[in-house]
């Protein structure tokens, strides 16, 4: 594992940076981007940032400076080492780049829903956005979603095409059980239990059970996963989460083996058939 010392590229960022938000744009992108570029194939920095953007990643405004000094000073990194090798070791997970970027404290969204804090995983590379009021709780919690997310996808033999509902219902459910196992309950995030079991059940028959195997890449994917309209708000990642739950009740497994369990196997030692 390494975890890039993105605190030095965020000093020099607030080192350069002036009173012009387009040309603070051009700052974050120089420095905080283009050295992205050697960690994803065929994607320009500009590219990039706007899929960071889109993410999580702080947007420039007047107050960014203070809040990466606070950041800086509470030394994320060496917490963050700590944590990923330990579950490196535990899981026998891939050595992966880990980037720690300020999130986006201006959108409300995340805010609410997440004490600001966000997260971006590949099956190479993880990208954690925290706050200068993240604890220490908040990151292990993070860290551990992320780097179980690295290694389910370093160890899946699908492409991201082939993904399904299925593998992204598992995917969740596994990150944010591994949270409830290493960090208990309280660390869990909101959206794991605001359904009780009666509604999810129904909620399995009517959205769940009928779409399993409709790609990553399609709309409606994502609709069912996060909720629109007449789908219940954060709907996939609440069934994930009572999916792998209600795989480990009934079996005696690990993390470990979990892992390298393929979505139907989790799905049929399940209560939902």
């Amino acid at each position: 594992m390494v975890l890039v010392e993105t605190n030095k590229w965020l000093d020099q960022y607030t080192q350069k940076k002036g009173s012009s938000f387009k040309k603070n744009i051009l700052i974050q992108r120089t420095l905080l981007c283009e050295p992205l570029t050697d960690f994803f194939n065929d994607a320009t920095a500009e590219e990039i940032h706007m899929h960071l953007l889109n993410h999580g990643l702080f947007i420039p405004d007047p107050l960014d400076k203070q809040v990466i000094k606070e950041i800086i000073d509470k030394d994320f990194w060496q917490l963050a080492n700590q944590e990923i090798n330990q579950l490196q070791n535990d899981w026998n997970g891939p050595d992966v780049p880990v980037f720690i970027f300020p999130s986006n404290y201006t959108n409300k969204l995340l805010i609410r829903e997440f004490n600001g804090l966000a997260g971006l995983s590949y099956q190479d590379k993880i990208f954690l956005f925290v706050t200068n009021h993240t604890n220490d709780d908040e990151l292990q919690s993070l860290i551990t979603h992320e780097y179980n997310h690295a290694c389910r996808l370093s160890l899946s033999s699908k492409s991201e095409e082939e993904l399904n509902l299925l593998d992204g219902l598992v995917l969740e459910g596994l990150a944010e059980f591994a949270v409830k196992q290493r960090l208990g309950d309280k660390n869990l995030t909101k959206w794991t239990n605001i359904y009780s079991k009666q509604v999810i059940n129904t909620h399995w028959e009517k959205w769940i059970k009928p779409n399993l195997t409709i790609k990553k890449m399609e709309k409606k994917h994502d609709q069912l996963m996060y909720g629109l309209e007449e789908i219940p708000k954060w709907l996939g990642y609440s069934f994930g989460f009572q999916l792998v739950s209600s795989f480990f009740e009934h079996e005696n497994t690990t993390m470990y083996e979990s892992l390298r369990l393929p979505s139907s196997a989790i799905l049929e030692g399940s209560d939902f058939h």
